[in-house]
């Protein structure tokens, strides 16, 4: 009999050893991976897996012992299949079956917490601590690695930024020599269109003096020291020996070849197509532009001036309306002049800031000699000649548009700096218009003279 329950003793020996593998191995990796944070008060180091186990068993509390209790249980349950195989077993067989399963499940945990787990050195217990620690180091290592990582990317991508900024920099902060040309061509602009504007104020208030009778000019008497003043001119300067069949000759004292014949009635030789004229009235001398200019406005505006009212005609009051109709003549007049006026103004030489970079500019459009230049755009260029090149000449040049072989940024700068051109350009389009707007105005007041003339008569004769 006693064979025979040794024999079951093994059976079910194997059979517990058999159920216990599955649920140790599962505590196994729940002691090494799990760390319970109701052990935070446990010394190290890592974290305290032999101080959490040895602390279990000695308090019968916790996962472990609650695992063991599991285990207790599938003992048990194996103990009775084993010993009765279905559910018709006697009381006293269970019993004695249960006092089997108490002694073995004790003899086991003991064996488990005295031998397998924590005996001395050579238990399982302080291996694992063992091993917990060197993991806890290995992987503090690992995070200063990975720290090294992140530092490495962190330097490489704000040395990335920094050189994309610098080639940012390169790329729109750099000017092009094509954008600089606009910049030096473009410095003496306005400076020569101040110099302009008195040249129109001048021509204008000698014109105004002139048909007055202003003591300082040369019509001061009236029409015929006009007329005789300008024949002298014409015979000294303008008269060609050539005209009238040759006749003039006896009357010319000007030269055969004089660049200057004629150029009181010429205005397309005169004013239209000279780029630049040399008009100073600031600098006390008279130069030969300015003779001709003056000339010739004498024949195209007021050819024949007012005669003069002495003071006693002037003291009837019937003649001062007639001096009045006369002044009226003048204001129309000088609208008429003024077109004029803006285009000499124009032209007049400005200063010498920008004048060999505009030259320069010609020279590359195949125009090599310095004196084809001076006449093409005057030694100083005047506020015409000027707008004519950065508005027309310079885009002439084949070197202009293979600068547009450039960086995005330098090319949008050239095109707002034509653009700029091109509302200077329209400004003087602007006004322009108006001095046609006035001169239209003044020709419909014109018109109507006639017809105010009589309606005021039909007005007059009613009765």
């Amino acid at each position: 009999m006693s064979y025979i329950i040794d024999n079951i003793k093994a059976s079910r020996i194997k059979y517990i050893l058999g159920r216990l593998i599955k649920p140790f191995s599962t505590l196994f990796l729940f002691s090494i991976i799990i760390i319970n944070p109701a052990y935070g008060n446990c010394p190290p180091p890592g974290p305290c897996l032999g101080y959490i186990v040895s602390s279990e068993v000695s308090s019968g509390k916790g996962p472990l012992i609650s695992s063991i209790d599991s285990m207790k249980t599938q003992i048990e349950q194996a103990v009775n299949q084993a010993n009765c195989g279905s559910t018709s077993c006697s009381t006293n067989t269970q019993q004695h079956s249960d006092d089997d399963a108490k002694a073995t499940y004790d003899e086991l945990t003991t064996w488990l917490r005295d031998n397998f787990w924590y005996d001395g050195t050579k238990g399982i217990g302080p291996s694992l601590r063992h091993m917990a620690t060197q993991i806890t180091t290995t992987n503090m290592a690992a995070t200063g690695i990975i720290g090294t990582f992140f530092d490495a990317q962190a330097h490489i991508d704000g040395q990335r930024l920094i050189n994309k900024l610098h080639a940012d920099a390169h790329n729109k902060y750099q000017p092009s020599r094509a954008l600089c040309r606009f910049g030096t061509n473009v410095r003496s602009l306005a400076a020569t269109e101040e110099l302009s504007e008195p040249t129109k104020y001048m021509i204008a208030r000698r014109s105004i003096e002139r048909q007055m009778g202003n003591s300082i000019s040369m019509a001061a008497e009236g029409g015929k020291q006009d007329k005789k003043a300008r024949m002298e001119k014409f015979r000294k300067y303008y008269c060609d020996h050539a005209d009238n069949m040759g006749l003039l000759g006896a009357a010319c004292e000007a030269p055969i070849n004089n660049d200057r014949l004629n150029k009181d009635i010429n205005f397309t030789k005169t004013l239209y197509s000279p780029s630049t004229l040399d008009i100073d009235f600031s600098d006390g001398t008279s130069s030969a532009d300015e003779e001709d200019i003056l000339s010739l406005a004498n024949n195209l505006y007021a050819h024949n001036i007012f005669t003069r009212l002495s003071k006693t005609k002037l003291e009837y009051t019937d003649n001062r309306e007639v001096f009045l109709d006369a002044r009226s003549v003048m204001a129309k007049r000088s609208v008429a002049e003024s077109s004029f006026n803006n285009l000499a103004a124009a032209k007049t030489k400005g200063t010498a800031q920008s004048a060999q970079y505009l030259k320069k500019i010609i020279s590359e459009l195949g125009i090599a000699s310095e004196t084809e230049i001076n006449k093409l755009i005057g030694t100083n260029p005047s506020y015409y000649a000027q707008m004519e090149v950065l508005t027309k000449k310079l885009y002439q040049n084949p070197n202009f548009y293979i600068g547009l072989i450039d960086k995005p940024t330098n090319i949008d700068r050239q095109n707002a700096a034509m653009k700029s051109f091109e509302l200077m350009q329209q400004r003087d389009i602007y006004e322009s218009l108006l001095r046609s707007e006035a001169i239209l105005s003044v020709l419909v007041e014109t018109k109507l003279r006639k017809m105010h003339t009589e309606a005021e008569d039909e007005l007059l004769s009613i009765k």
